[in-house]
């Protein structure tokens, strides 16, 4: 191509008039041979590598398909988990709680100036007016708000084809809430407001599990009454009131039983189960912080020696309870009057030799 290109040049240097018009056709014909010897030069070149690039800008496409494919995918996994999660935590006990929120104390100045404010707000709104009220609030519901704010924190750092997926995350939890919540929780929720009662016909041999049932119910209001009471009262106040209430339930057992005619050696075994579930767990009641009453729980629940001899005698042998009477002077004699004891012997043992004699020795 260059010896065309330097004939070309030397061939416009001796132009003359004569044939000036053939010369110009001449160099376009040489220019247009030039042009097809360039294109013919870049086709062999490159014919090779147009395929190549074809497949590697499809190769591109597909891998763009494949990172948004991943994208997609991603967000559905961290929607279902955190999904996953808001559940897991609305299905927690509602009556563990936490104290959330601000003091807002209103004194004599605040309220004027509440009061001016109404009139004229020129000087805005009060510092305390967008705080949320210091109250108690579920622990669930805390960690539930703490994996919201952890939804707009993933929304915010997430690109913003999949930000509105997380958004609608947000959403759901809360539908979900009202809708799992009221549901799983029905029955704690309608039996929190019922005070807790033995009724007459709760040590029948046919509704042992009622009983029990029963004073699981009423060790779960006593829970209740101390997430809130050991806060808010002074120690020794809680402890005299939480005890006095343990003391009442202790009390109607004792009545209750002790006026039954006939229990059956099945139900006196379920109930003796009963009662050392309600024995093990009331002294947990007693424990406040840094301080810890379990030893004194007698001090303050006057029944809990004589409920604790009554669970004695439905496990115990017509050999045992005489031995804890111990002619008037025993353990079981600090707490039950002789007429009492023979009472529940008689509804506990049937009528044989063998009772006859220990009922002798109950004076």
């Amino acid at each position: 191509m260059s010896s065309i290109v330097a004939e070309v040049l030397q061939g416009t240097g001796k132009l003359a008039k004569e044939n000036i018009v053939l010369k110009v056709v001449d160099l376009k014909r040489k220019l247009e041979d030039i042009k097809l010897e360039v294109q013919d030069n870049l086709k062999r070149r490159y014919v090779d590598f147009i395929p190549q690039y074809l497949r590697l800008d499809k190769l591109i496409e597909d891998i763009d398909d494949v990172t948004s494919e991943y994208e997609s995918l991603r967000s559905q996994v961290e929607k279902e988990d955190l999904l996953s999660r808001a559940r897991s935590l609305m299905k927690k006990s509602l009556h563990k709680t936490v104290s959330v929120g601000y003091e807002s104390p209103i004194n004599a100045v605040t309220l004027k100036n509440g009061l001016n404010e109404m009139v004229n707000t020129q000087n805005g709104l009060s510092p305390a007016t967008f705080l949320f009220p210091k109250c108690q609030i579920s622990d669930s519901v805390k960690d539930l708000i703490a994996l919201l704010l952890v939804v707009k924190e993933e929304a915010k750092n997430i690109g913003p084809a999949h930000a509105f997926k997380l958004y609608y995350v947000a959403r759901n939890i809360c539908e979900l809430y009202c809708c799992v919540v009221p549901t799983y929780h029905k029955k704690e929720i309608e039996s929190i407001p019922q005070q807790t009662a033995f009724g007459s016909n709760i040590l029948d041999d046919g509704v042992v599990s009622t009983a029990e049932k029963s004073i699981r119910q009423c060790l779960y209001q006593l829970q209740l009454l101390k997430n809130v009471w050991a806060e808010i009262l002074p120690v020794e106040v809680y402890f005299k009131s939480i005890g006095t209430l343990l003391n009442t339930c202790l009390e109607e057992i004792i009545l209750r039983i002790s006026s039954m005619e006939d229990i059956a050696a099945e139900a006196a075994g379920q109930l003796d189960s009963s009662f050392v579930i309600l024995i093990n767990q009331s002294p947990d009641f007693f424990k406040v912080l840094a301080i810890d009453k379990t030893d004194s729980i007698h001090y303050y629940v006057r029944n809990w020696f004589k409920f604790q001899e009554l669970q004695l005698i439905l496990s115990a042998s017509l050999k045992e309870i005489v031995d804890r009477w111990a002619s008037g002077k025993g353990p079981l004699a600090a707490h039950f009057k002789a007429a009492e004891v023979k009472h529940l012997i008689r509804a506990l043992f049937q009528n044989t030799e063998r009772r006859a004699a220990a009922l002798a020795k109950i004076k």
